[in-house]
């Protein structure tokens, strides 16, 4: 603990921007204004300029009572939280309020998880530190024994503050809480309105920042309402990084994040619509092939299913069956992911009934393992089990949302997929589905608001994709390795090896095996392309640089189309 340097009496009296400066805390023009602002101290010519840029408006003057609610957009490594709110919460805190005796009084932090708040914490202890008042930094708070005050992180509920009287109260990346139109299970509304109330009858502010996310929530609509009207009692500020922290620069955050969107957000302080069509029209159009998809099965080929069962009255159940190929192509294999048949129950069908004929289309493509949403997960694992059928429920994180939705997008932009002609899956992914990034992180796909309006296909073409990519590829350019075991002259092991045998169909049906060559992404396969080279030889379909680094062989090479290396199995 350092000595103290400032008496307790002196501090009482400091605002907010002057205890930042007795901390020797580096402050900009446009945050020294806003703390100068938040409090109603007095602003000059520059200063006063500076607020009006970041709070949209010209002319209007600052409240000289200061400022009930204080709402900070800014970009990220602005200094919101080491250079405003720690000085906000540690002059609030030195405030003298009438107090029962022996009562604490509390300035809870709340974020949308404990560490945002505790970072926040963290920086109070640290400015204490530096102007010499005694605290202790115990886990999740900050007490400060001769004032009666503890700064705490709370957690972001609807029971966060209640029960106590509050000096201040602070919400921290109040953005990323979450919405009622997220889905969560706590809403930013009802965090703060269940932190307010403790302000009553000491007269405190509601501190609250962040960094933006959507053009949605409590924190948007709060500095959308508020922003460019200084004489209110709300001062709403937007601050792109470089406004707050000089040492950084607008060109130097574009080097951080190539993309557009992305730096809008977290560096130009702009809230932006996170909700856009999940697929490109163009790009659906070319993985559709003629015809709905009724060929029956073919022999040698492994089918993989992803159910959407029904779950509201207007909704559909779809059942999406399909394969994995693996094609020869000029330096490789082409992986392809082919949708054979998509079966469609309308809504009202006997659920039943459609459960049967569900079990039939398995029994049909020969599909042991079925992957199907968590919707009565129960009730269809029941059903099908009587028939050999597993059900297994799809991933349920942000991740695998995620990862799926990426997968998907990058197949349609490189041809990977084929789909047949089916009306409601093609209507599904270029007018009815869009993707929604939600705070945190999270990925959604759901269908546009509006009558009519579904996601039902697209949903069962995910769950059949996070299963069509593990099964064994069908077509000919499908590869496998025949593990060897490698013996010494004495007979004991000394390694594993193996065959590679490239699988193709002939025309009768019959599966043919053939030697190939290594896939290239094997150790095996690099090294032998490294000794074609060091023999002045060209690989057939890759030469490596001195590196060792992959360069293509145009088409028109005349060892291009010779005994095609294969790069994956």
């Amino acid at each position: 603990m350092t000595a103290r340097r400032f008496s307790l009496v002196a501090l009482r009296d400091r605002r907010a921007h002057e205890l930042a400066a007795l901390a020797g805390l580096p402050l900009s023009l446009s945050q020294l204004a806003v703390l100068k602002a938040a409090d109603g101290a007095p602003l000059n010519r520059a200063e006063l300029r500076a607020l009006r840029s970041i709070t949209g408006t010209r002319f209007a003057k600052v409240n000289p009572l200061g400022y009930r609610v204080l709402a900070i957009q800014a970009g990220r490594q602005s200094g919101k939280t080491r250079h405003l709110l720690a000085p906000l919460i540690v002059r609030h805190a030195l405030r003298t309020v009438k107090r029962a005796p022996g009562e604490t009084l509390y300035v809870p932090c709340v974020g949308p998880a404990r560490e945002h708040a505790a970072v926040l914490v963290d920086a109070v202890a640290a400015l204490a530190s530096a102007l010499g008042i005694l605290h202790e930094r115990l886990t999740g708070e900050v007490r400060f024994p001769a004032l009666d005050v503890i700064v705490t992180v709370r957690t972001a509920s609807r029971e966060a503050g209640r029960s106590t009287r509050c000096l201040a109260v602070v919400v921290d990346e109040a953005a990323f809480v979450g919405s009622d139109v997220d889905g969560s299970a706590v809403h930013d509304a009802e965090v703060v309105a269940a932190l307010t109330p403790g302000l009553v009858t000491t007269g405190g502010p509601l501190l609250i920042a962040s960094t933006p996310w959507a053009r949605r929530g409590y924190f948007h609509e709060l500095v959308e309402k508020h922003r460019g009207k200084l004489g209110g009692d709300v001062l709403a500020v937007v601050a792109p990084t470089w406004a707050f922290n000089l040492t950084v620069t607008e060109a130097s955050t574009r080097a951080l994040a190539t993309d557009d969107r992305r730096w809008r957000r977290e560096f130009g302080a702009e809230a932006l619509d996170v909700t856009e069509s999940a697929f490109d029209p163009q790009l659906v159009r070319t993985a559709v092939r003629p015809g709905d998809g009724g060929a029956g099965p073919e022999r040698g080929v492994t089918y993989g299913g992803g159910y959407d069962h029904s779950r509201l009255r207007g909704d559909h159940a779809v059942l999406v069956l399909g394969h994995r190929e693996e094609q020869p192509a000029a330096y490789g294999v082409r992986e392809r992911f082919v949708v054979d048949r998509v079966v469609t129950w309308s809504p009202g069908c006997d659920p039943t009934r459609q459960l049967a004929e569900l079990a039939d289309w398995c029994v049909r493509y020969g599909i042991s393992r079925l992957v199907a949403d968590r919707y009565d997960l129960p009730h269809v694992q029941s059903a099908l089990a009587g028939r050999g059928i597993v059900v297994e429920a799809a991933g349920a994180t942000n991740a695998d949302a995620e990862r799926e939705l990426e997968f998907i997008l990058s197949g349609f932009e490189t041809g990977r997929f084929s789909i047949p002609d089916h009306p409601l899956l093609i209507r599904e992914l270029e007018r009815d589905v869009v993707v929604e990034r939600l705070p945190g992180g999270r990925v959604r796909v759901r269908a546009r608001a509006g009558q009519g309006r579904h996601d039902d296909h697209v949903h069962a073409l995910v769950r059949w994709l996070a299963q069509a990519r593990t099964l064994p590829a069908s077509g000919d350019g499908a590869v496998r390795m025949i593990p060897r075991i490698a013996r010494n002259a004495d007979g004991r092991v000394c390694g594993v090896t193996g065959d590679f045998m490239r699988v193709t169909r002939a025309v009768d049906g019959r599966v043919v095996e053939q030697p190939c060559a290594p896939p290239l992404s094997t150790r095996l396969g690099r090294d032998m392309a490294r000794a074609r080279r060091a023999q002045g030889l060209y690989d057939p379909a890759v030469d490596l640089d001195a590196d060792g680094a992959v360069i293509p062989i145009p088409d028109d090479h005349a060892h291009a189309t010779l005994n095609v290396p294969i790069r994956h199995w």
